[in-house]
């Protein structure tokens, strides 16, 4: 049986990714793989291009392993995005902020949740920056209070079309 994790980002910032990578063909050849049921075709283009592509870790720790128990699928779903995370990959970053401030997949931890939405805002992912941005506006145990660099962050996030970042700045207005 297939398992997947969808992760924290959804679909489109993961399609937008593809559209701008040096193996846009082969990424979409995987995910269509793993779309028709086709696991071990979709991995085995991943495994491919692991050594040059984060996205095809990240693409990879989505999807389950033929004959992978569930258990050590999660554990190489955290481990492949902790690894596309430190090589940069802003949308595995991303989720790694929410599993940490979730608590699922690994024990809550509001200062690495925050350091990982730091991160991925640094890449100017848009729900990242909205969050990222709140917690600079308004300050936490772990983030000083910015609220110039929180709005800027904010704004740039509705501007991408994030509906919340517009919703906190229609109420920040009243």
């Amino acid at each position: 049986m297939q398992m997947f994790y969808m992760c924290a980002f959804n679909e489109k910032y993961l399609n937008c990714a593809i559209d701008i990578d040096v193996n846009k063909r082969d990424l979409t050849r995987a995910l269509q793989n793993f779309d028709d049921g086709e696991a071990s075709q979709g991995h085995s283009i991943c495994e491919r291009l692991k050594p040059n592509s984060t996205l095809a870790i990240l693409i990879s720790a989505l999807f389950s392993k033929e004959r992978e128990s569930e258990s050590q699928f999660q554990i190489r779903h955290f481990s492949d995005l902790e690894c596309a995370a430190e090589l940069g990959n802003s949308l595995a970053q991303f989720s790694l902020a929410v599993y940490y401030e979730t608590g699922d997949l690994v024990e809550a931890d509001q200062n690495k949740a925050e350091e990982y939405y730091r991160l991925s805002s640094e890449s100017k992912l848009p729900l990242a920056c909205h969050i990222y941005g709140i917690m600079l506006y308004y300050g936490t145990e772990y983030t000083e209070m910015r609220r110039d660099k929180g709005l800027e962050l904010v704004n740039y996030a509705a501007n991408q079309h994030v509906d919340d970042a517009t919703i906190f700045l229609n109420f920040l207005e009243k």
